[in-house]
């Protein structure tokens, strides 16, 4: 037995679905893409800023006085 596929579907009928589904390929591309971006730079954030904090206490004449 041979399955027949008839879909029905003309250029114009086809040409919609493709160009939606090319949309949405490249929406995601470009939204993993920025996500990796906004990642990479709050890591690079955040071990900038947890790295000034020791620094900061040895530098402060607050604690310095207190010890």
């Amino acid at each position: 037995m041979e399955a027949k596929h008839n879909i029905g579907l003309s250029s114009p009928g086809i040409f919609p679905i493709w160009s939606e589904y090319l949309i949405d390929s490249m929406g995601n591309c470009i939204l993993r893409y920025l996500l990796n971006i906004l990642e990479d730079t709050a890591f690079m954030i955040k071990n900038h800023w947890l790295n000034k904090i020791p620094n900061a206490f040895e530098q402060s004449t607050l604690i310095k006085g207190a010890t």
